[in-house]
């Protein structure tokens, strides 16, 4: 099938109900980049437009299989595309995959966007914790990032194991909160 059969087949497939995570106007706009992925494998022009459309249709018969809390929608759509590539060159016989092709890099190598988001979530959430009122970040510090457990931490600071307890509370309370308002400005 050609690219524009791609865009009936969606169209077609899009007046059926569609989940609110991975919707036909999300997937639609995933198509030339898939297409631009597969040509930069070497695959041939006619080829790269039916494995795109094969692609697409994986797509959107799996789409309830979309996870947002294990990845996102673009690591989601290149497992897929990168699964549909691999299975191409079986089936085609005439390539020879070494482990420097680039369909083997492994899915958890970081791309740098993700790593720069990534830095700036680290950043804030340092920031975060500098902003807690003093006892709180004591309590916190002791507990996660020194691995003391709650016991010990009352037994350093030579306060009530209860204190402790609602120390960390309310500082995970205050950061999960900053960090919510955080997401929703983004």
């Amino acid at each position: 099938m050609s690219a524009r059969g791609s865009s009936f087949a969606l169209a077609g497939a899009a007046s059926e109900e569609t989940p609110q995570l991975v919707s036909a106007e999300s997937l639609r706009g995933w198509r030339l980049r898939i297409r631009r992925f597969i040509l930069a494998r070497g695959v041939a022009l006619a080829e790269a437009d039916d494995l795109t459309q094969e692609i697409m249709l994986r797509l959107w018969r799996h789409k309830s299989s979309f996870d947002p809390g294990r990845g996102t929608e673009a690591a989601w759509v290149f497992r897929i595309t990168r699964n549909a590539l691999i299975d191409h060159t079986r089936r085609s016989k005439h390539y020879v995959l070494t482990d420097q092709d680039p369909a083997w890099i492994p899915d958890n190598c970081a791309a740098p966007e993700r790593q720069a988001h990534e830095a700036e979530d680290t950043q804030q959430l340092h920031a975060n914790v500098a902003d807690l009122p003093t006892a709180q970040r004591v309590a916190l510090g002791g507990v996660y990032f020194e691995g003391l457990t709650l016991a010990q931490v009352a037994a350093r600071e030579r306060v009530p194991l209860g204190t402790v307890k609602t120390r960390v509370r309310l500082a995970l309370a205050k950061l999960r909160s900053r960090t919510v308002r955080g997401e929703h400005a983004k």
